[in-house]
């Protein structure tokens, strides 16, 4: 009777094991899930970025000076200084917006997002980039460069064109050209390199170095095309009667002097 009591105690304590074992394994199965759950939820909700749409035109703000006329004081002789054309021509984006809250992620980086673009003369195959070039792992070599989305619907950027500068784009188009742009939305943080060269020290003294961006980035956009058309500058033409006062006033100014100059010898 007494092996028979322990062994129901056995089989008890085994049947108790098994049953703990899968409570256990029911348990293990059930946290595992909900990170399941919640990692899909947490993905679910981070926003996907979109291709961006926009349109692009260009702005001409150039505008002509005109020349200006005087007499040197010491000479008496007449100064013309030429005129000559200011260009200030822009490119300008208007990006639609797609909403998102930048935050600091737990490495204390800036997570915003930026626009990248792309172009080319319209009957060219080779695109070139600004301000991240993808060939070159996003490397821009200005911050100031680059282009961050608007808290608003509407993102405007105002870019410089035919120009060899940082904060603009060289294009050299001539008057009538056409170019194609295209538009990425990247969505991370930029990081300072520096070269380690003591060769070029930027403002300030701080050693060269260039800027990375590093995150997601969504498709290119489709292409927008525009053409670029100088406003007609003109140039006024010489006008003769210009120099009657100018000859009259230094020829009054020759004559002072001389009389100036024939008093002192008189006396």
């Amino acid at each position: 009777m007494l092996f028979n009591l322990c062994h129901i105690v056995i089989i008890g304590s085994s049947v108790m094991a098994k049953l703990l074992c899968s409570v256990f394994l029911l348990l293990i199965l059930g946290v595992g899930m909900f990170c399941v759950v919640l990692v899909s939820a947490t993905d679910s909700e981070a926003p996907v970025l979109l291709v961006p749409e926009f349109t692009a035109k260009f702005v001409v703000d150039s505008y002509y000076t005109e020349p200006t006329y005087s007499i040197d004081p010491f000479t008496g002789e007449n100064i013309t200084t030429a005129g000559y054309l200011v260009e200030k021509d822009f490119i300008e984006f208007n990006i639609t917006t797609q909403h998102f809250t930048p935050y600091l992620d737990q490495d204390g980086n800036w997570v915003a997002m930026f626009y990248n673009i792309k172009f080319k003369g319209h009957y060219e195959d080779e695109w070139k980039y600004y301000p991240y070039d993808p060939n070159n792992n996003y490397h821009t070599p200005s911050y100031s460069a680059t282009f961050n989305a608007s808290q608003t619907n509407y993102t405007t950027l105002s870019v410089r064109v035919n120009v060899a500068q940082s904060g603009g784009i060289n294009l050299g188009v001539p008057d009538g050209g056409q170019v194609d742009f295209q538009v990425q939305a990247l969505k991370g943080y930029i990081t300072k390199v520096y070269t380690g060269s003591f060769g070029l020290f930027w403002a300030g003294g701080e050693m060269d170095h260039y800027y990375v961006f590093t995150g997601e980035t969504s498709n290119w956009s489709n292409t927008q095309t525009a053409i670029f058309e100088k406003n007609a500058q003109t140039i006024p033409e010489f006008q003769p009667w210009i120099l009657i006062p100018l000859l009259i006033g230094g020829t009054t100014v020759a004559a002072i002097q001389k009389k100036k100059l024939t008093k002192k010898v008189t006396k």
